[in-house]
């Protein structure tokens, strides 16, 4: 979970390194009217044979599997 000042900054690449696993775990929920971007990697285990051929796995036959979602936080005025 990460802020950011505007969508257009927003750069996906920075949550994995480049062997595609993810990397730089941050947890900033942000205040106020702030960007955010939720992103959520999940590591599976490809256990049909046949599916192993066609998808990116690593050695063991594991795939790295991303989810991710981009809002900004409501705005806040103190009513008291």
């Amino acid at each position: 979970m990460r802020t950011f000042d505007d969508f257009g900054e927003i750069d996906l690449d920075d949550f994995v390194d480049e062997d595609g696993n993810a990397s730089g775990n941050q947890f900033t929920p942000g205040s106020a009217g702030e960007i955010v971007v939720v992103r959520v990697a999940y590591q599976y285990n490809i256990v049909t044979p046949y599916l192993d051929e066609f998808l990116p796995t690593d050695a063991n036959g594991n795939l790295m599997l991303f989810a991710g979602t981009a809002f900004k936080n409501e705005p806040f005025e103190n009513a008291l």
